[in-house]
């Protein structure tokens, strides 16, 4: 496990996958083939809880303001902040270990429940579980 600071909000678009976990794969490509430059930015996973269900938002990272209006998607900003992350590599082959990864993640002290559970998919061999943590947390 790492420590990872985001030192600016970082503006980021998509939409709620209605069927998670079915279906995430499906919206991701459906915005990949929306934006300028495909799969040439970071994309991001969204989720968190609400009652007794998941929300999980495909989403991907605004190269320019408003851009994910323009292309008619909803808007997130996944806040600044130092996040407890656990990077996974050949990401593909690994995703029923998410739940796990996030929930070894979990067992953090000082998280902040109040933002979203976070994973960024840096390219296609690289994400990054991350939750953020509540106020400074030592290096």
């Amino acid at each position: 496990m790492e420590f990872i600071d985001i030192p600016n909000d970082i503006k980021v678009f998509g939409h709620q996958v209605l069927t998670f976990p079915n279906g995430v794969g499906e919206a991701f490509d459906t915005i990949v083939e929306r934006v300028e430059g495909g799969f040439s930015r970071p994309f991001y996973g969204l989720a968190r809880m609400e009652g007794n269900s998941v929300i999980y938002m495909a989403a991907a990272i605004e190269k320019f303001p408003e851009e994910g209006k323009q292309l008619g998607y909803e808007e997130y900003v996944i806040q600044k902040g130092k996040y407890a992350a656990i990077t996974v590599t050949d990401w593909h082959s690994k995703l029923s270990s998410l739940p796990g990864i996030f929930s070894e993640l979990m067992k953090m002290e000082g998280l902040d429940p109040e933002h979203w559970a976070v994973e960024w998919y840096k390219d296609d061999d690289e994400m990054v579980c991350m939750l953020r943590m509540k106020g400074d947390v030592p290096d």
